[in-house]
């Protein structure tokens, strides 16, 4: 489905009449952007598109049937204008510009302040009027920041206040994400695509779209600190890590006397909350159940030397605790959302609602991977518990679909057989999904029964279509059991999903050969590859670790790394990676969640 609200439509009509312009860019990110745009776009009377420019020029792009020019060639093409796509835009231009081009008839589709500048005074006009009707009265606020996350409301911070209500506290929760969504027109929103992720991920881009969203983050920094309330917590992740920074130190300015509390995914060791500015007054590392209502109580009656598992105070020197983990997840009201309005949040097609069924990984020994250090251990709750969830939120919220946090939904058997008789018996018509591993016993029967209950969708992560490369990753499964898994969860009705990570320290060319020929012969059975990723060496895994033995260099480069006789590199990474974008399309096999973009409500 063609969107004429894509952010290449918008650059493309705001060119002049009788422009001759060209697009840079053939990757990943042009695939999803060309593909949005509504053919009449690309050659209209009162302008000429000449074709893509890029590094590597082979006659015709792979993904588009139209002529692909080397970026040397620019001087010749008689351009008034070049589209740049590209997470890497500002570097291109600059080459461009370099290369002869003039760098300022450039025009790159993540310039919002550029595209959208007419939309956003009446965007921010909107946005004022419904923030001063909100009532932020309370001792404790909650704060979910502007993230590229959008399809569900912030969990965590729905179990932080439902337990701090139970102790007394007077909270609130102000999702200030989902508020900016309903405040954006719709081209504007495109900045929440999936295919935008690495916007907010990485702190040099993302500073594009603080720049962009300054005054709404300004605005409402100014809402909280007119409320005087006296705590503010912020839950952080790697998505809205610059955010919430920003906001944190206006309302500082504003309020210097409000105390700032960070927690969230991204705030999981004393070593990351040494990386925040001295603007956050104490950091919840873990989770919070336990240890947020005792940090509350020591800020209004603690004595300095009172112990606080899991909090880092700046300003003391006494030594981390370890956080208190909630041995017993039956024992916490699940999220009920009071002060949110769980049919505003946006994604058309995802008016569904995430549950957390369990907490930590069973498998925990994948050599990339370094879930387990935020969470360690695993709980689980009674399936009789996670149905009263969603039975609850079935009959007061109108919900029908739900998406499971959890690390693996078939981390226990027994639990998911049980959990699905349940609902079965319910009665009830949902829709379930969730991540699991590729491992023994989700035999046909279990897939036909969970199929029954409403499971919809599985995503499995497969990472490689090597042996070899599953064995050094330590996934703990073969690719004989994949394919099995893969047909039997197909024939029981249920779509399949798969994570592909590409380049992994040991992998060469015939076990990356390895995985296109595993993709090729089981395509009928897999609908989409929703994470491919080139191998990122993150701190904390065995592969960061113990990098001799993996025989990496740079491994503080998380994206920039390479193996010691440098056949494994950013280029070579970058390519197999393309590679398995170009084959996907080939094979019919989708891309993204569900093969889909995000279709956000009109507001």
């Amino acid at each position: 489905m063609q969107n004429p609200n894509s952010l290449l439509h918008s650059a493309i009509s705001s060119l002049p009449h009788g422009c001759r312009y060209a697009i840079f860019g053939t990757g990943e990110l042009a695939h999803h952007e060309f593909h949005q745009t509504p053919a009449e776009s690309l050659q209209a009377e009162q302008r000429s598109f000449v074709g893509f420019i890029d590094r590597e020029a082979k006659g015709k792009d792979l993904f588009f049937d139209y002529p692909l020019y080397h970026e040397s060639n620019i001087g010749s093409l008689n351009l008034d204008r070049i589209i740049v796509i590209s997470d890497y835009d500002r570097e291109i231009i600059s080459r461009l510009k370099k290369s002869g081009f003039d760098g300022d008839a450039c025009l790159s589709v993540i310039d919002f302040n550029a595209l959208f500048r007419s939309f956003k005074q009446k965007n921010l006009c909107d946005f004022k009027e419904s923030l001063e009707k909100l009532d932020l009265d309370s001792e404790i606020l909650l704060v979910n920041p502007a993230s590229w996350e959008v399809r569900f409301p912030n969990v965590g911070l729905g179990y932080l206040d439902e337990e701090l209500r139970k102790r007394g506290f007077k909270v609130k929760t102000f999702d200030l994400n989902n508020m900016l969504l309903q405040h954006l027109d719709l081209p504007t929103q495109e900045l929440w695509q999936p295919r935008y992720y690495g916007l907010w991920s990485n702190p040099p881009k993302s500073a594009r779209v603080l720049e962009f969203l300054d005054d709404f983050i300004d605005t409402s920094a100014v809402k909280i600190a007119d409320a005087k309330i006296p705590y503010v917590g912020i839950s952080v992740s790697m998505f809205s890590r610059i955010f919430s920074v920003e906001l944190a130190e206006r309302i500082k300015t504003y309020s210097p006397d409000t105390k700032i509390i960070f927690g969230g995914f991204e705030i999981h060791s004393l070593e990351g909350c040494k990386t925040f500015p001295n603007v956050v007054d104490a950091f919840v590392i873990g989770e919070g159940e336990r240890s947020l209502p005792e940090l509350l109580n020591f800020f209004n009656n603690g004595s300095k030397d009172k112990e606080l598992p899991g909090v880092c105070l700046p300003d003391r020197d006494l030594p981390i605790q370890p956080f208190l983990p909630v041995e017993h997840l039956d024992s916490l009201q699940f999220p009920r959302y009071p002060d949110l309005c769980l049919q505003k949040f946006m994604v058309t097609q995802e008016e569904r609602l995430m549950v957390c069924a369990s907490r930590g990984c069973s498998w925990n020994r994948c050599s990339f991977c370094v879930d387990s250090l935020r969470t360690p251990g695993t709980r689980i709750r009674s399936p009789e518990n996670v149905l009263d969830e969603i039975r609850y939120h079935y009959d007061h919220n109108g919900i029908n679909g739900f998406v499971f946090s959890d690390e693996t939904i078939n981390m226990d058997l027994d639990f998911l057989d049980r959990f699905s008789e349940l609902i079965i018996r319910s009665g009830i018509k949902i829709t379930l999904n969730g991540q699991a591993r590729i491992r023994k016993g989700m035999s046909p029967e279990l897939l036909r029964k969970m199929r029954k209950a409403g499971y919809t969708y599985i995503l499995y992560g497969l990472e490689s279509g090597s042996d070899r490369i599953i064995r050094d990753m330590r996934k703990g499964f073969h690719m004989k059991l994949a394919e099995q898994v893969f047909k039997d969860t197909h024939d029981a009705g249920i779509m399949v999903g798969i994570n592909i990570i590409v380049g992994f320290p040991t992998e060469t060319e015939k076990e990356f050969a390895e995985t296109v020929k595993f993709l090729e012969k089981n395509a009928s059975y897999i609908t989409n590859i929703e994470v491919l990723e080139q191998c990122q060496i993150l701190k904390g895994a065995d592969v960061y670790e113990n990098y001799e033995k993996y025989k990496v260099c740079n491994r503080d480069d998380p994206h920039g790394w390479e193996t010691l006789d440098g056949k494994n590199n950013f280029q070579v990474r970058a390519k197999r990676k393309k590679t398995v974008e170009v084959l996907a399309k080939d094979i019919g096999i989708k891309r993204g969640y569900l093969g889909s973009r995000y279709y956000f409500k009109e507001k």
